[in-house]
């Protein structure tokens, strides 16, 4: 029995980390963004999944991305290029400070201690790599795969099938927890592995899937064992 897990949203809370940096980076340059408050922060959270998938089909590097996103969610695409990566200098800044753990993230890594556990995670090796450092929970994983590094991205099953390789498990034996419906539970399932949708926030399930497992705090892994 092997588990892996997705990373943002997963055992990084996202909404923690937003809360964190957006206000600050607003603040920081509201003079240079064409929306008020509000309206900053939906076109920052459209933008992001905008470029992001750009990203993963190969159309854009990963920094790339982040240069259209400041100036998609700025509402200006005249912003020089040295503004540009000084709003990503100060925005990496106050991420890093905003990266927060769920409460029970630390909790169930140590539960499973005994077991062989593997990550996979779509984004760019240096920041995703930076995450595990930061927030120390690089120790508790035998294989980490980052779609930049392996060059497959979730949901697409090969990534699923390269960690269980390397993971020396058949992908039948794997339990693969994360809260994308599509990257991660639909992307594992394709992969043979056993699916566990991380629903925290107890939305409907969009379909039935044979074996699929939902549970809503990381913690309620325990009763699998």
């Amino acid at each position: 029995m092997v588990f892996l897990f997705d990373l943002d949203d997963t055992l990084i809370d996202d909404f923690a980390t937003k809360n964190h940096y957006m206000p600050r980076l607003y603040h920081s340059f509201k003079e240079h963004i064409n929306f008020d408050e509000a309206g900053f922060y939906e076109a920052w959270r459209m933008a992001i999944p905008k470029y992001h998938k750009r990203f993963e089909r190969g159309e854009l590097s990963y920094e790339e991305q982040r240069i259209r996103r400041v100036r998609d969610a700025f509402g200006n695409w005249d912003l020089k290029d040295g503004f540009v990566a000084d709003v990503l200098n100060t925005m990496d800044g106050y991420f890093i400070e905003g990266w927060t753990l769920f409460p029970d993230s630390i909790q169930t890594l140590e539960f499973l201690k005994g077991y062989k556990k593997g990550l996979i995670t779509n984004g760019g090796y240096k920041q995703q790599r930076k995450k595990l450092d930061v927030l120390g929970i690089r120790r508790f994983f035998d294989c980490i795969c980052i779609s930049e590094e392996n060059g497959y991205f979730k949901p697409d099953p090969r990534i699923f099938t390269w960690a269980a390789d390397r993971l020396e498990c058949p992908a039948q034996e794997c339990y693969f927890i994360g809260n994308s419906w599509e990257n991660d539970v639909l992307g594992s399932y394709r992969a043979n592995m056993k699916p566990v949708w991380f629903n925290r926030y107890k939305k409907d399930v969009p379909e039935k899937l044979d074996g699929l497992i939902v549970i809503h705090e990381l913690k309620d892994l325990e009763n699998l064992l």
